[in-house]
């Protein structure tokens, strides 16, 4: 009797194991094939959130991306692997636990989003706001040219996004 069981532990752990890492395995979605509109989220208490792929129902974790609250109380994700902004509009109105659509907004590592009328703003690098920006000036393609004191990486901000963009409207905008 002592021996069957042996045996049965011996066949049958090998095939759960491989079942277990083969399920956990497809969870994660293969991101250079993901559709962003398939990323929802949902409001938890507090102030959180959870963020998931709904197609295998996988949840990204903190360290899959980062996030920035906006003025307007609208959530801002950069996610790290497909490197692409996401937008959780209307997050503080959000019902808690009811599945929200994500905006998508850019696959550009940096965004410009506008605080107010007039020249407050704030760049966002790879989901991190950049520090000590410096004016360099205005190009011949009519781009405001900024640089990052901190870093020495340049950022170009259309003209017409710098002069007009929508308050807390994050736009993609060219970086080095």
């Amino acid at each position: 009797m002592k021996t069957l069981r042996l045996i049965l532990v011996v066949m049958v752990m090998p095939i759960l194991v491989w079942a277990q890492k083969d399920s956990a395995a497809a969870k994660k979605p293969d991101f250079s094939r993901i559709n962003l509109t398939d990323i929802k989220w949902t409001r938890a208490e507090g102030g959180s959130f959870w963020f998931y792929y709904k197609p295998t129902q996988y949840f990204f974790t903190t360290q899959e991306f980062e996030t920035r609250t906006l003025d307007n109380a609208d959530v801002l994700v950069y996610l790290f692997e497909p490197g692409y902004y996401l937008l959780l509009p209307d997050f503080a109105s959000a019902k808690l636990n009811v599945e929200n659509a994500v905006e998508p907004v850019t696959s550009r590592s940096a965004v410009f989003v506008r605080r107010g009328v007039g020249a407050n703003f704030y760049i966002i690098d790879h989901g991190l706001i950049v520090q000590n920006l410096e004016r360099i000036g205005i190009n011949t393609a009519r781009q405001y040219v900024f640089r990052s004191r901190s870093s020495d990486k340049r950022y170009w901000i259309e003209e017409s996004d710098f002069m007009a963009a929508p308050v807390s409207r994050p736009v993609g905008i060219l970086s080095e």
